[in-house]
């Protein structure tokens, strides 16, 4: 939560939505957009807008716990139960909508409830928040290229808690270095910076790691003329990893053959709710 800072818009899976950690991360300055199951938590439509959206309550659970306590003492004692008195919780957006993903021919279509603090729907329509967290899934494209292309598979050499998180940053800090320079040549050749290889990236960067301090500008601009034409078909927006079990580590090699998720091909269709 330290990280938060005013501006940004935070994005989340389902099993995260709660009042206590949605209130932590309001506070500080960020905008929230978490996926919340269709069962639990309970959001009543309090008031519909123009887009399909509605506003609701993020109930606070002390405050529920409360008033169920006062409903079973009057029911314990006779009494009628307790008069009906305002919410306590904090409002928020509620888009739902149906997303069709489309893999091999093969679609397969799920509904999707996403809870937002951006209230208004003409500054944040609903269609741009359902296909902004369509995109959240290219995070998980990003982690493969650190696990798979980056470090080859290969596990932490670290043997202890501080070296493998040294490890670690080291990794992230490369990472970012090819990004950045990803990006770079994608300003400078005018193109979407996903359409460029991170394969490629990283192989060019290994060429480049004799380059003296004076070359360092000459090669700059070799670099980012060479990854300008390294290319893939398609964006990675419409790429789908699936979900693979790791096998249990053993202490012999595995002498049978396993197979590796491969990348498919995905598209998405949004249809609200």
């Amino acid at each position: 939560l330290d990280r938060l800072r005013p501006g940004m818009l935070l994005l989340a899976d389902r099993n995260f939505l709660g009042h206590r950690l949605w209130t932590a991360a309001r506070a500080r300055g960020t905008h929230l957009l978490w996926r919340a199951t269709l069962a639990k938590p309970r959001l009543p439509v309090q008031h519909v807008l123009p887009d399909g959206s509605w506003l609701s309550t993020l109930r606070d659970p002390a405050d529920a716990r409360a008033w169920r306590r006062n409903v079973a003492r009057n029911k314990k004692r006779g009494h009628n139960p307790p008069r009906p008195r305002p919410v306590k919780g904090v409002t928020v957006r509620v888009v739902e909508a149906w997303i069709t993903a489309t893999v091999d021919g093969r679609a397969r279509t799920e509904k999707y409830r996403l809870v937002t603090s951006l209230l208004d729907p003409h500054a944040a329509p609903a269609g741009d928040l359902v296909a902004l967290y369509a995109r959240r899934w290219v995070v998980e494209t990003g982690i493969r290229e650190i696990k798979t292309v980056l470090l080859s598979g290969r596990a932490l050499r670290g043997q202890t808690p501080i070296r493998a998180l040294q490890e670690l940053w080291a990794t992230l800090v490369v990472y970012q270095a090819i990004r950045l320079l990803i990006s770079q040549a994608a300003l400078t050749t005018g193109l979407d910076p996903s359409r460029i290889s991170f394969t490629a990236a990283r192989d060019t960067v290994e060429h480049a790691l004799a380059t003296t301090p004076a070359d360092a500008d000459r090669c700059l601009d070799w670099t980012c003329h060479h990854l300008g034409q390294q290319l893939i078909t398609r964006h990675t927006h419409a790429r789908m990893f699936p979900r693979a079990l790791k096998n249990t580590l053993h202490r012999y090699p595995y002498r049978g053959k396993t197979r590796q998720p491969t990348s498919n091909k995905a598209s998405y269709q949004i249809h609200p709710a």
